[in-house]
């Protein structure tokens, strides 16, 4: 058998589809060695890409590529050339596409496509115009027509794929993410924990903290409302941190004036993108009092289960994703609703036991989630769609 991977994603993406490529391409690389596993990066720049670890030896070969994505997406629509074997030589079994979109002609293979959510038919007011959404919404229902089977990154994704576009429920397997070992309880250094509140002007007091992209989809709005209700002494002895890209220039603007409008302003911190290669997001979940996550949509969202595995409490969404993810070991909380959001975080101040029900809990649950995992299950669906 031959399987060949899209590893484009994990040079040229910044959402945490780059993690789940680079991590399963990592993993796999050391893993079964009976059959053949080819990768290829398209868009490819010496010395400014950095691949994943994976050898380039055994049962994993590596393609790089610098050809212009924009240049063969027009020779791929005009001429459907040229196709996989241009880069690769012989045809694959199967051609997995992790990040969603099979966008490469490879005839005669199964398409395996990584579905990771369809916000943009959930939550279409939250994630743009009009236009742009319908365009996404075109090209996801073109790489479901072209593709034969399926990985979703949840059960819930999985029933809304099957559910909302009509694909047969035998051909998707629900596969979650893994966490990164580098989330764990184990101590650092009080030294350590100084300089990244220095680094990111945290200061020394309690820090309520969000993680993930900095836009309308995941509730910014909301929470930046609930944390301006909070009693007094709570908001005085609290940072609101948000830790996460901008989505955009224009939110950077709106958020800070919202905050400035609630009153806020000094105490809502935005850290800006964390470096992927450094360990400021580990240590900023060892800051955190607790992690606040109130999205309104996700397909599977990494921040809980890296919270949990740092031993930091969660309030969540009340959404069938997130309980899915956490496996119920969170607070819950309505996202439509900033009283919610707020009621919940007193709470989770206030409730000593419940804390640490939800530390204990969230520990034990989150250990079942590794990248190691997650590759393995996919190894085994790679042998099952090779053998029917």
């Amino acid at each position: 058998m031959h399987v060949l991977i899209d590893g484009t994603p994990a040079i040229n993406d910044e959402r945490a589809i780059k993690r789940y490529v680079s991590n399963l391409i990592s993993e796999l690389s050391v893993l079964d060695r009976s059959f053949e596993i080819s990768v290829l990066y398209l868009g490819f720049r010496k010395g400014v890409s950095v691949l994943p670890q994976s050898p380039d030896s055994g049962n994993m070969k590596i393609h790089c590529s610098s050809a212009n994505g924009r240049m063969l997406r027009l020779m791929w629509s005009l001429l459907g050339w040229p196709d996989i074997s241009f880069w690769v030589k012989g045809k694959p079994e199967i051609m997995h596409f992790p990040g969603a979109e099979p966008y490469i002609p490879a005839k005669g293979s199964t398409i395996l496509s990584t579905m990771h959510g369809f916000a943009r038919l959930f939550i279409p007011e939250k994630m743009g115009g009009e236009k742009e959404n319908s365009r996404r919404l075109r090209i996801l229902e073109e790489s479901i027509r072209k593709t034969d089977r399926f990985i979703t990154v949840s059960e819930t994704n999985r029933i809304e794929l099957s559910e909302k576009f009509g694909v047969k429920p035998g051909k998707i397997r629900a596969i979650p993410l893994g966490v990164g070992a580098e989330f764990s309880t184990s101590p650092v250094s009080r030294e350590d924990l100084e300089k990244i509140r220095k680094k990111y002007s945290l200061g020394d007091k309690r820090i309520i903290l969000f993680v993930g992209v900095i836009a309308p989809h995941k509730n910014i709005d909301g929470l930046i409302r609930a944390y301006a209700e909070l009693p007094s002494a709570l908001r005085k002895s609290s940072n609101l941190v948000l830790a996460g890209p901008m989505g955009s220039d224009q939110f950077r603007k709106e958020y800070a004036e919202m905050a400035r409008k609630c009153g806020v302003s000094e105490a809502v911190k935005f850290t800006g993108r964390i470096p992927e290669d450094s360990c400021d997001l580990p240590l900023l979940y060892k800051c955190a009092d607790m992690l606040v996550f109130p999205s309104f949509y996700e397909g599977w969202a990494s921040p809980p289960l890296e919270a949990m595995k740092s031993g930091v409490p969660a309030i969540l969404s009340d959404i069938p994703s997130l309980r899915e993810s956490s496996g119920g070991n969170a607070l819950f909380c309505n996202p439509d609703d900033p009283h919610s959001i707020s009621d919940s975080i007193c709470r989770m101040v206030e409730d000593t036991k419940l804390r640490e029900k939800l530390i204990g809990e969230g520990l034990s649950f989150a250990g079942k989630f590794t990248w190691r995992i997650c590759a393995e299950k996919t190894l085994e669906y790679y042998r099952e769609i090779a053998s029917s």
